[in-house]
């Protein structure tokens, strides 16, 4: 008996490790819309890309990946950085920032911050300005969305749309809220 559970401590991790399991997701707005056409990555631990897919009715789904890892997911829309960007976002987030009607949620926060640098600030309000005027054409860091897992996973980086998590075996679901970046009205077109 003495010698089993060492045993099997030692078989354990190897027994793990040959385990498939599955990741698979829903992408959605915060109104529940799904979301069509978001490039789903999965990387390795070391941040090299594994497979790719295109979501067509708002769900991704990758089998048979070994237990007992860390994966990386990565999510990225395409689109114009024009889409539902407006004045009235210009003066929701100036209010928030003179402290009138400041933003509620950690969804508005991160929509607010154009600049990707995890503060809204005035400097988000000069690009924003200029984006809207047609002085710049890309927002800062060339990102057009912002995704927030819903299981409160925070980012790897308040500019990355990336998310780590460790696959310990079973099948687990990952969803995922999609906000344009600086639409705090939210009357971009998603699909």
């Amino acid at each position: 008996m003495k010698n089993t559970i060492p045993f099997i401590l030692l078989l354990f991790p190897i027994l793990l490790s040959a385990q498939n399991t599955n990741v698979s997701g829903m992408i959605s707005n915060a109104q529940g819309t799904i979301v069509q056409s978001v490039e789903v990555s999965l990387l390795d631990e070391q941040g090299q890309l594994i497979t790719t897919q295109m979501t067509t009715n708002g769900r991704y789904t990758f089998e048979g990946l070994p237990a007992g890892y860390n994966y990386i997911i990565r999510l990225n829309k395409g689109g114009t950085p024009l889409n539902g960007l407006s004045t009235l976002d210009f003066v929701m987030i100036a209010r928030h920032i003179i402290g009138i009607d400041p933003l509620g949620s950690e969804l508005q926060i991160r929509t607010a911050d154009i600049d990707g640098n995890g503060q809204v600030s005035v400097v988000d309000l000069v690009y924003l300005r200029h984006l809207i005027l047609s002085i710049i054409s890309e927002l800062p860091n060339q990102r057009n969305w912002l995704f927030i897992a819903e299981d409160g996973t925070p980012p790897n980086s308040p500019q990355a749309n990336s998310f780590s998590f460790y696959l310990q075996g079973g099948s687990i679901t990952k969803n995922f809220l999609i906000q344009k970046v600086g639409d705090l009205n939210d009357n971009a077109v998603y699909n």
